[in-house]
């Protein structure tokens, strides 16, 4: 098969290619203009041609300026500094706001710990219920606009955000204001705007995927998200150090926080350089050009044939509905169509791997909340404590991610053949590894919660599956083209969906039995496990001599032959 970006194009060349209609639009696998169903192989042709000269282009830069994995792990380590920093400080500081409001109200001088658990259950479930309905809308927004202006441009608008956030939550709870439990609300719900810890994931892994091969692209996001998990393990530790150093006085983490966040913003603004093509940022613009114009074609041409007040009301009040769902246009991107014989294959691979890593994200994140207000009551932690325990939590990661994940790696790649443009072997058997573990993990736990060696040893054995999530995301990422932006996009939006419920109901289901039975919550992810193991399954192989695999060759070849005009 012919390589498209081994030939040059002049501008005229490129215009034709960004504006006829007689092109596939990458952007849209789903799309009707084309009769190319199958669209990963004539995507990954158009998109290495823009990773060559994206690399061309910025080959003059300095080491910290040019598009590299360095320049990713360095934005994860100072947001994630900043938000970890943040985390543990915040927890303390709460609890104890939200105990002098009940001292105030009880004209007591003690409070009551069951009150205080209950009260700040109820507090970060209403938190994480509205930041997640914002964090839904804002990442169904960040993946195409990603797409469309670049990537650098999304870091600066999530750092200002955060900046913004962190300054208003530590205000809240501060001894300049009284206890008012619906500042403390908003405050913690403005980040949300900025899509969250999953936007800023997604948009990291469109820069990725902007400049890493394919082949390459699961090591290169296992070595962003052990920093990432490194950044989380030590981030307590120095915020738990720093606290201990000025007499306990959690406002010196959060000064830190703000300096990190700051200094994040600052050298996204004026260091970091955009990974995206130009010309791939084009193509999506006129892509969403068309989709409006599409969307405004059709409301006229309703509006037209609507003769009553009624019908016209009507017709208007469809148009902005349509409008207000363009939000999840993202999620068309993770819907495949059909090959050219009706195989649906590559579809529920897509489908399949994105419920493996939307339990995944149920079975860890989702639980968090829950588990850290459970330590807060079973064993009488504090910021220190807690601190030590996401530390640790965040350090086992990354030694799985560096160590663990390299040398399984290494052993299923001497078994099995890897594949580059479907799921393999190779990542089915991780995927079935890191499920045994969490589900060891979370049963250690159910059996030994009453004691903190019951804890360590959940996370210890839990860390295995930390492998998961940069092998879901690199094979996800097999089946498309450049529009990475609106796929991890989609999958954002996905976990922020999840993200709107999944930890509200283990809260309150920790809420409601934290008198009696408090590690109940713990059953749900416990039955999650299972559930995933089990999908994995479900999921196909596509080798390269697969009828699919012909099909799309044959595609493959009357793309470059029209694009390139060789035969």
């Amino acid at each position: 098969m012919a390589e498209i970006n081994t030939l040059e194009m002049v501008d005229s060349e490129a215009e034709r290619i960004l504006t006829s209609s007689d092109i596939p639009d990458l952007e849209s696998p789903s799309s009707p203009d084309t009769n190319i169903n199958f669209s990963t192989l004539s995507g990954a042709h158009l998109s290495k041609r823009f990773r060559d000269e994206v690399r061309q282009y910025h080959a003059h830069l300095k080491i910290w300026q040019r598009p590299s994995l360095l320049v990713a792990c360095a934005i994860v380590v100072l947001y994630c500094f900043s938000e970890m920093i943040f985390v543990t400080p915040m927890i303390s500081l709460t609890l104890n706001k939200v105990c002098e409001g009940l001292k105030k109200d009880t004209g007591s001088d003690t409070c009551d710990k069951n009150q205080v658990q209950t009260t700040l259950s109820n507090i970060t479930s209403v938190k994480m219920m509205i930041s997640s309905f914002i964090g839904l809308i804002a990442a169904g927004k960040i993946g195409p606009l990603s797409d469309r202006f670049g990537r650098s441009k999304i870091f600066v608008y999530m750092g200002v955000v955060n900046l913004v956030s962190n300054a208003v939550s530590a205000f809240a709870v501060s001894s300049y204001v009284d206890t008012h439990i619906y500042l403390i609300v908003f405050a913690g719900c403005i980040s949300s705007l900025g899509g969250g810890t999953f936007a800023l994931a997604a948009n990291i892994n469109s820069y990725i995927t902007d400049i890493i091969e394919p082949e390459d692209r699961t090591a290169s996001m296992s070595t962003v998200t052990s920093i990432m998990h490194a950044v989380v393990g030590l981030s307590p530790l120095i915020s738990s150090f720093l606290i201990k150093l000025n007499n306990g006085n959690d406002m010196v983490s959060i000064y830190c926080s703000l300096i990190s966040i700051s200094l994040f913003t600052l050298l996204c603004i004026f260091m970091i350089k955009e990974s995206r093509h130009p010309d791939a940022m084009q193509m999506s613009r006129n892509t969403h050009r068309k989709r409006l114009e599409s969307m405004v074609s059709t409301h006229s041409i309703r509006l037209s044939g609507s003769h009553t007040f009624t019908s016209r009301s009507y017709q208007y009040v469809r148009y902005r509905i349509e409008q207000i769902l363009e939000i999840f246009s993202p999620l068309k991107e993770l819907w495949l169509s059909p090959t050219i014989s009706g195989s649906l294959v590559p579809r529920y691979n897509v489908l399949l791997l994105i419920s493996l890593d939307s339990l995944v994200i149920f079975s860890t994140m989702a639980l968090m909340p829950a588990l850290i207000l459970f330590t807060t009551y079973e064993y009488r932690w504090k910021s220190v404590e807690i601190g030590y325990f996401i530390s640790f939590s965040g350090l086992c990661n990354a030694v799985v991610l560096c160590a663990v994940s390299w040398l399984l790696s290494r052993w299923l790649n001497s078994k099995y053949s890897k594949v580059n443009h479907s799921v393999d072997r190779v990542d089915i058997t991780t995927l079935q590894i890191g499920c045994v573990f969490l589900f060891l993990g979370t049963g250690v736990l159910l059996a030994y919660s009453t004691t903190s060696k019951g804890i360590i040893c959940y996370v210890i054995i839990k860390s295995v599956s930390a492998i998961m999530t940069p092998t879901l995301q690199s094979t996800i990422v097999k089946y498309y083209g450049t529009n990475t932006g609106q796929v991890f996009g989609g999958v954002a939006l996905l976990h922020s969906m999840g993200m709107l419920f999944s930890p509200a109901i283990m809260l309150k289901i920790y809420g409601s039995t934290v008198s009696k039975r408090p590690e109940t919550f713990l059953f749900l992810p416990f039955l999650v496990c299972i559930v995933a193991f089990v999908l994995t399954f479900f999921l196909r192989v596509i080798y390269i001599n697969d009828p699919i695999m012909k099909e799309a060759e044959d595609e493959d070849s009357q793309l470059d032959s029209s694009t390139t005009g060789i035969p």
